[in-house]
């Protein structure tokens, strides 16, 4: 069966024409542009809500508060920020490759779709990824096409530590960010456009139910590898002064085509995310790096 992803094209040829011709046209040349810098590293404390669903296509959803201490560091070959860490490997105007790591939380079956399977562990995901600067680096403006292969391994927390390989996942996201829109420094947004792929282990893990745990409205399924749907995601910075910024942060994941939608555990098509968060800077390297290979 093909799968038509016409949106998500659509959304790409849109969003290379506007900030190609918009975003880029006015960037600063010269040692003005290449002087902006950013601190080596930076102490924050991130005091976040967040609503989020169980798993993707999930019916039931779960708000966190996460208060949060995270160090942002801007090494030449080591970087980290809320958003995990990660190795660069090689860095140019126009590409750069990176170890990246991301996560899911554990998944509790109770009084859920999956009730009577059994919890889920949480996932650590790792594996190389490359940004494509398409468009070259800016001081401030960021857009570049990011392809990720991550392998993935089920935590037994907090019983135990054992690791157990759960398959693989194949992502692209199309990254947008701007730190200072309408040249106001105070303000920074970004959009996030992607598609997901896995191979059937891992999508078998979150969507497969065994014949032993069968019941009349919850028949056997067992999922294939292959598309597993899209997501877009803006979020919206504002800094109040040198020490504190507000975030509020929205997601759409979209599982139309996924290959696991007639999954009886996917209850839902489209999962929305929203975030609200104050971030405290409580200190900051006097150390200064270039801000052309800084995203955050």
């Amino acid at each position: 069966m093909t799968v038509s992803h016409s949106p998500f094209r659509s959304l790409l040829i849109v969003l290379i024409m506007v900030f190609a011709k918009t975003s880029f046209a006015d960037e600063p040349s010269g040692s003005d542009a290449s002087s902006r810098t950013k601190p080596l590293w930076e102490l924050r404390l991130f005091n976040s809500i967040v609503r989020l669903p169980l798993y993707r296509g999930a019916g039931k959803y779960k708000a966190y508060f996460l208060p949060l201490p995270y160090l942002i560091y801007r090494g030449q070959h080591f970087q980290s920020d809320r958003g995990g860490i990660r190795g660069v490997f090689f860095r140019s105007e126009f590409l750069e490759t990176t170890l990246s790591f991301f996560g899911n939380p554990p998944v509790d079956d109770e009084d859920t779709a999956r009730e009577g399977m059994g919890d889920l562990d949480p996932i650590i995901e790792a594996g190389p990824a490359l940004k494509w600067f398409f468009l070259g680096r800016h001081p401030r403006k960021y857009l570049y096409l990011r392809p990720a292969l991550r392998w993935t391994a089920s935590m037994g927390l907090p019983d135990n530590l054992k690791s157990r390989y759960q398959g693989w996942r194949f992502l692209v996201n199309l990254i947008y960010q701007y730190d200072a829109p309408w040249d106001n420094d105070r303000w920074k947004f970004g959009f996030n456009m992607g598609v997901d792929f896995a191979d059937q282990r891992y999508n078998g893990y979150f969507y497969d139910v065994p014949e032993k745990n069968a019941l009349p409205d919850r028949p056997a399924y067992k999922t294939n590898g292959g598309y597993g749907g899209m997501m877009f995601s803006g979020s919206l910075t504002y800094h109040i002064n040198e020490r504190f910024s507000t975030v509020i942060y929205g997601r759409w994941d979209s599982l139309a085509g996924a290959v696991y939608r007639a999954s009886p555990l996917v209850e839902e098509k489209n999962n929305f995310i929203g975030a609200a968060a104050l971030i405290w800077n409580v200190t900051a390297s006097k150390r200064q790096v270039d801000a052309r290979y800084q995203e955050n």
